[in-house]
């Protein structure tokens, strides 16, 4: 009963969205269209002869129905959606490095496919196992929504976290740069640019990004700040303080790229001490769980087998 109450619901809501899409787009295209036919025949009662199209001009069906469907689901639920939610996924998207690729109403259609496919594999699931209790019934469908709801939010995680270690780890090696070429005599903005047009990463990217807001005209401070937001690293939060200080008090710029660099190696050198350090901890469970019942069998079974042996005789 309860299963039944929950498909139909399911049934419902997507009733609903079809209903939403008909009403906002296929019925006012229609409109039109009759309304040019309309025209076309009443215009001093002749026809207007259309201009014939290339084949290859005529856009797709993906570029006519798929992606205006997918922007007005993901207006739509980005309106219905809470203003944090929203800027939250947005967030994580910059943070993902996947900002200027996928969109908040993308990422969030994506989302609700996600459930949507996740709630149909659990009913699959239930409809093949009639033995569940009715409580069963309902805390399966609540963990598989669960799941499904949280699936997104985890990948995009995953890819900010690596993202963030990349940049953690290239940052040593671009501020040794910076500070060799400002010592040599280039400005920061020059050496900056230099930098990016040899390397290639994450970090490079988002040094790109702010030389080219730079560019169009922001003050070189707040696009650093906006870089700093973007990483959502604390040691490049630490360095673009220490470069708008500096421009600031107006002390050296290679002093304190020098001075950003030495404590940026340390911090790396203290990190990969700590990661050394957690390793025996992490030895823990593989030896427990494979090396020690091997070592077990392989010391202790023939003295077991003799001991049998002997129990016989």
């Amino acid at each position: 009963m309860l299963l039944a109450v929950f498909s139909l619901s399911v049934a419902l809501l997507a009733f609903a969205i079809m209903y939403a899409i008909i009403k906002a787009k296929v019925i006012p295209q229609k409109e039109l269209t009759e309304r040019l036919k309309s025209l076309d025949e009443g215009y001093e009662g002749k026809k207007i002869r259309r201009t014939d199209y290339n084949k290859d001009e005529i856009p797709g069906f993906r570029e006519r129905v798929i992606t205006p469907l997918g922007h007005y689901l993901g207006n739509l639920i980005t309106r219905l959606a809470p203003a944090a939610w929203s800027a939250a996924l947005e967030r994580k998207l910059v943070t993902a490095g996947k900002g200027r690729v996928w969109t908040a109403q993308g990422y969030a259609v994506f989302w609700v496919i996600v459930v949507l496919v996740v709630i149909v594999i659990a009913i699959k699931y239930v409809y093949g196992r009639p033995d569940l209790a009715p409580v069963q019934l309902v805390m399966v469908m609540i963990l598989f929504t669960a799941l499904g709801a949280a699936l997104p939010w985890i990948m995009l995680r995953i890819m900010a976290q690596k993202r963030q270690k990349l940049i953690t780890k290239q940052l040593p090696e671009v501020l040794d740069l910076l500070c060799v070429s400002v010592q040599a005599g280039l400005s920061f903005d020059a050496a900056l640019r230099r930098i990016v047009e040899r390397m290639k990463g994450p970090l490079i990217e988002e040094c790109s990004r702010m030389l080219d807001d730079v560019r169009m005209g922001l003050p070189r401070r707040q696009a650093l700040r906006m870089m700093g937001e973007r990483c959502e690293v604390q040691e490049v939060a630490l360095f673009v303080t220490a470069i708008i200080q500096a421009e600031r008090l107006g002390t050296s710029l290679g002093k304190t790229l020098n001075n950003q660099a030495i404590n940026m190696r340390e911090r790396r050198r203290q990190t990969v001490k700590a990661e050394a350090m957690k390793a025996p901890v992490k030895m823990i469970f593989p030896l427990v769980l494979f090396i020690f019942p091997s070592i077990f069998v392989i010391v202790l079974l023939p003295a077991l087998l003799n001991m049998m042996k002997n129990f016989i005789k």
